[in-house]
């Protein structure tokens, strides 16, 4: 064979083998274009996606024209306001979308709720109130109430106040002081006071049922009162009785004739003698009734001579009375004095 020919055969192999490699690649090339052109014809068409938003406020319907293939695609390209595990959506966002789809997003709002003290804000999707209370876990009693309404639907920025209501009786114990007051008795010697009447306050049991507020008093209602201990005034008796003559078996060493006065001093006053001015006491002339000596006076009733006055001279006595009353009632008369053994 000579050169020429064999550089022929040459050319044929590298030929071949070229039209070989060619073939493989447009095999290829149509193999690819077969499996992908459903894509490709897929992501050339317009798809029409109309979307229903609601956002609790207001509902909106928007359409849209689309080259995306899935809902999730198409949410992310279109900037849709969608918060995956918040929100809710009526389809799946692997759904792929033909040449059109409907489909709801429903937004979760963001709300408060107060109770026992406590504010917590979520996001939660619009229901009633009284649905949100359930999922928490708060139990209202009768008295309790909320704001809003149980049956409210709750919106974005809504706040939930749930209002505990308790009521106690307490009870509060009112006193009116008693009066005093004198009355003349002729049970008493003239010239003596004595405590006829105890005095006792009034004291009265009110009971009261308090209402209120998350711990803060609301109302306050008297329901019931009950006097406990009524009302009773003092009374001071003053002596007007008077005893005249003399008791039976006295024993006295001498019987004066005089003329007795009556007069009163102040509280704290004493006598000559050194004791205090008060009933059973009198003021003498000591050169006719020795100072201290006890006595028995007719009208009056025992005494001791406890005081002398410079207008006290001879068959005279001063008799202390215990009110001025007494004094206008024995004013001045003539008596019998003892003085006792």
């Amino acid at each position: 064979m000579n050169n020429t020919n064999k550089k022929n055969i040459g050319v044929l192999k590298f030929l071949s083998k070229k039209i070989i490699f060619i073939s493989i690649i447009l095999i290829t090339i149509i193999i690819i274009s077969v499996l992908c052109a459903p894509t490709i014809i897929d992501a050339l068409t317009v798809k029409h996606v109309t979307v229903t938003l609601d956002d609790s406020i207001e509902t909106t319907t928007t359409e849209y024209e689309s080259h995306a293939e899935t809902v999730g695609e198409f949410i992310e390209e279109n900037d849709i306001n969608f918060v995956k595990d918040r929100d809710v959506i009526d389809v799946s966002l692997d759904t792929i979308i033909d040449e059109e789809i409907k489909f709801s997003i429903t937004k979760a709002i963001e709300i408060s709720l107060t109770s026992d003290g406590e504010t917590q804000e979520f996001y939660i999707l619009p229901t009633d109130v009284k649905s949100i209370l359930s999922k928490y876990e708060i139990s209202l009693s009768d008295e309790d109430f909320v704001e809003p309404d149980l049956s409210h639907i709750v919106q974005s920025g809504d706040s939930i106040k749930v209002t505990r209501v308790t009521s106690e009786y307490e009870y509060e114990y009112e006193s009116v002081p008693y009066s005093s007051y004198s009355e003349e008795t002729s049970s008493l010697p003239i010239g003596e006071i004595a405590l006829i009447q105890n005095g006792q306050e009034q004291i009265t049991t009110n009971t009261f049922e308090v209402v209120y507020h998350d711990g803060v008093e609301q109302s306050r209602e008297l329901i019931d009162s009950v006097e406990e201990q009524s009302l009773q005034d003092e009374i001071l008796g003053y002596g007007v009785g008077m005893s005249w003559g003399k008791p039976e078996g006295l024993s006295y060493s001498k019987a004066i004739g005089v003329k007795a006065v009556a007069y009163s001093a102040p509280a704290g006053s004493y006598g000559a003698y050194g004791g205090y001015c008060e009933y059973g006491t009198c003021a003498v002339d000591p050169s006719i009734i020795p100072l201290g000596s006890r006595l028995y006076i007719e009208g009056y009733g025992y005494a001791y001579a406890n005081d002398v006055g410079t207008a006290i001279k001879g068959n005279v006595v001063d008799l202390f009375m215990e009110d001025n009353s007494q004094c206008y009632i024995w004013g001045a008369r003539q008596t019998t004095v003892y003085i006792l053994d």
